[in-house]
């Protein structure tokens, strides 16, 4: 009889990304501006960084957390979406959703 492996629950970071994380919302923000390899360059420029700072002051990683995106984001992105599905001849009325009532 084989055993089994001891299964791990390490985030793989060369081929999917935590979704939830810092550096994966830094890497879909440039992906959509840079494209994906520039992308994947500058996050794996700010981890060497980050893993600069942990060996020379000897302290675990911390993760920041996401920001909510700005309402300057936020409008951007609609226009954004807008265009794209103006491009494939679609009328697009947009209009902000009510507050939901809690």
């Amino acid at each position: 009889m084989d055993e089994a492996a001891p299964q791990r629950n390490y985030p793989v970071v060369c081929g999917n990304v935590v979704h939830a994380s810092h550096l994966a919302a830094v890497y879909r923000r440039l992906a959509v501006r840079r494209g994906k390899q520039k992308a994947i360059m500058a996050v794996a420029h700010r981890l060497v960084v980050a893993i600069y700072h942990m060996l020379k002051v000897r302290v675990p990683y911390r993760e920041i957390g996401t920001p909510s995106p700005s309402d300057a984001a936020k409008r951007q992105l609609v226009k954004r979406m807008q265009r794209k599905i103006e491009g494939l001849e679609f009328i697009v009325q947009v209009s902000p959703a009510p507050a939901p009532a809690c």
